[in-house]
């Protein structure tokens, strides 16, 4: 039992450091994917786009009470490849910073439940992509759908009601996916 808890000790040291060092070569791996990718034809560009995060609260039975408190605007950043299939159909992926919003309430407990969370992502996308014409010089729009996985990188509690010394909800998973559909 002790070498069962001392290994899981090991490992979540080890994913500690692999990840303190990824920290600190993801942007010179970010230059040297570009500089390649960039010799492959495609383009490679930088995305900056504001999303609504919103959420829905699922528990048995019938939410005992639990729901939204709210939604809030959010952002992703960071750097996109898109590789040309045909003249107007591309695959893109890339690696994003994505941020997003959870906020719960139950107002039948006592102290009343209120929390609100940040949750900061690292998102690999996969995408297809169709552009249109131009619609002027250097202007066209696309529609992308695609699958997305994603990395926790960080969560944090940012608002707890007073009388609380814990938030409800402790942990979050570590990654996750999703599906996309998105214009531009």
């Amino acid at each position: 039992m002790h070498i069962i808890g001392f290994g899981s000790l090991f490992l979540n040291l080890t994913i500690c450091r692999l990840w303190n060092l990824m920290k600190k070569y993801i942007l010179l791996f970010l230059f040297l994917l570009g500089a390649a990718m960039a010799r492959a034809g495609g383009k490679l560009g930088i995305q900056v786009s504001p999303s609504l995060s919103i959420n829905r609260v699922y528990t048995n039975p019938n939410n005992a009470g639990f729901s939204s408190a709210g939604k809030a605007f959010r952002f992703k950043l960071g750097a996109i490849y898109d590789h040309p299939i045909q003249d107007r159909y591309y695959i893109s992926t890339g690696l994003l910073y994505a941020t997003q919003h959870l906020a719960i309430k139950n107002e039948d407990l006592a102290p009343p439940i209120r929390e609100r969370h940040t949750l900061s992502y690292l998102q690999v996308p996969l995408l297809f992509r169709l552009y249109t014409s131009e619609l002027t010089l250097d202007t066209r729009l696309y529609v992308a759908l695609g699958a997305f996985g994603q990395f926790r990188v960080d969560a944090r509690n940012t608002d707890l009601p007073k009388g609380r010394q814990q938030p409800f909800i402790e942990s979050f998973r570590r990654w996750g996916w999703g599906v996309l559909l998105g214009a531009g």
